[in-house]
């Protein structure tokens, strides 16, 4: 858990642009690591990969060596584990108590006139693994990185027992060295997985990490960091500049100011998400000409055929017997409707809660479009509907309100485009802007922590000036380990 929480608590650092994202780690944070950390110290302490001790035997009228192998752990019981902060710029953390019992084998070989060969066992239990840690944020190449300011490590009694073998006496003459090497190792091993090991896996991950990280197709988040933490008595609070683009574009939108509020109410963490990311990543992708969808005759399941069909019966309604041409040029056919963004989308945080607002052009075409580049007439679209965000399984989604569509003629070659058919339009583009959107809203932006390690089912979203907030207590998901 040590682990998980000094990598997220190191991706936490600061821009001195002005930032689109800010995460605050309070006090019940680290009481979490805290509380939980003993459990996952134990799945860690149990991957200790014990090295094979030799050592000569130079004691009696003969020489020898002894080889200790298969040593492992059979029994931990983690120590407890404080974290604290550490103003202004770092964390650290304790541990007291707990204890570990290794057993392992031993085979000897020593030599008078003849090699005689001797073989035993070893156990060993040492109890109250102490360890002070204190460990500084800082950046190095726009990557957060951790050094350490402060650290002991001690294992305050360790009880080796040499059993086993034919000879007594031959395994007295080095009983005393293979007691002190296994409880050296023992202080070792430990010392290595809840110091060494640990910060340097965080910093090769962090100094790992890209700026400039793919998350779908093309589609890149970008990163950068260039000023410490802010490391207080209450919580540790970092900033970055972050945005995602489509390609290798980059984003100048304006960046707005994010308050520092979080209210009241008690929770491990906070984070702040400005509005300026998914608009970069509308603007990118509408520069791309990526922002467009086809309503055909097998869209949402062929809901809107008999509408987009030239042809139909007397008391049937179909864009045909709105428009005689297409029925007379074009019998028995359909009509695709083309939606593109005609100017980059727009969304607005407000503490009222999210607006959404696109300008589309609609373009008609006999189907399949692709095959007919004549455009039929071209309408022009304002769209806006408003976002409830949530968080449902792990996932940052919502659901969408208050859909408006208004529509104009832009131009036409096959006749006047009326309020009726207007209206009937402006009903299935809603319907299909709610399809595309509830679609996208569903799977929705997975919030992963570290590891195991995630949100709270009743982490609660508000929405501010140009950003939202998410409050939010962690839970640690196990996985099964047969």
């Amino acid at each position: 858990m040590c682990f998980r929480l000094l990598v997220f608590v190191s991706l936490i650092c600061i821009t001195s642009q002005q930032s689109t994202i800010r995460v605050r780690l309070t006090d019940n944070g680290l009481h979490f690591f805290s509380d939980e950390g003993h459990h996952i110290l134990e799945h860690e302490v149990k991957k200790i990969d014990f090295p094979q001790i030799s050592f000569p035997i130079t004691g009696g009228p003969g020489t020898g060596t002894v080889n200790v192998t298969n040593l492992k752990i059979s029994q931990f019981t983690s120590p407890n584990i404080q974290f604290k902060l550490a103003p202004p710029n770092g964390i650290g953390w304790k541990t007291e108590g707990g204890s570990v019992k290794v057993v392992g084998d031993w085979q000897a070989v020593y030599k008078l006139v003849v090699p005689i060969s001797t073989s035993g066992y070893v156990k060993a239990s040492a109890v109250d693994i102490r360890t002070v840690l204190q460990a500084d944020i800082d950046v190095d190449g726009k990557r957060p990185q951790l050094n350490i300011d402060a650290c002991s490590m001690d294992v305050q009694s360790v009880d080796v027992i040499v059993g086993g073998g034919v000879l007594p006496w031959i395994v007295n003459l080095f009983r005393p060295e293979l007691s002190r090497l296994v409880r050296e190792e023992i202080r070792s091993q430990l010392c290595i997985t809840l110091q060494t090991v640990l910060l340097e896996k965080v910093n090769e991950i962090l100094h790992s990490l890209p700026t400039h990280i793919q998350i779908a197709n093309n589609f890149f988040l970008n990163y950068r960091c260039e000023e410490k933490p802010l490391s207080t008595n209450s919580f540790i609070e970092g900033e970055m500049y972050s945005d995602i683009v489509y390609d290798n574009t980059t984003c100048d939108l304006p960046i707005r100011y994010m308050d520092h509020e979080v209210g009241h109410e008690e929770y491990m963490a906070h984070f702040w998400i400005s509005e300026h990311i998914p608009n970069c990543l509308l603007l990118s992708a509408h520069s791309a000409n990526l922002l467009n969808f086809v309503v055909d005759k097998n869209f949402n399941k062929g809901k809107f055929k008999s509408f987009l069909s030239t042809s139909c019966s007397f008391i049937s309604l179909c864009i045909g017997r709105f428009f005689p041409i297409l029925h007379e040029y074009y019998p028995n056919e359909f009509v695709d409707l083309r939606f593109h963004t005609a100017d980059t989308p727009n969304i607005t945080i407000l503490p009222s809660g999210i607006s959404t607002n696109l300008l589309l052009d609609v373009d008609l075409f006999i189907s399949p479009w692709t095959e007919h580049k004549d455009v039929l007439a071209r309408l022009a679209a304002n769209v806006t509907f408003d976002i409830l965000p949530s968080i449902v399984n792990k996932s940052l989604s919502g659901t969408i309100t208050n859909v408006t569509v208004v529509i104009v003629e832009v131009k036409s070659t096959i006749g006047h485009f009326n309020q009726r058919f207007i209206a009937v339009l402006e009903t299935l583009t809603r319907d299909a802007i709610e399809v595309l959107a509830i679609s996208a809203l569903r799977i929705g932006i997975h919030l992963p922590l570290v590891d195991n390690v995630t949100l709270a089912d009743d982490a609660r979203i508000v929405s501010r000036q140009g950003f939202l907030r998410i409050d939010s207590d962690f839970v640690y998901q196990w996985n099964d380990v047969s």
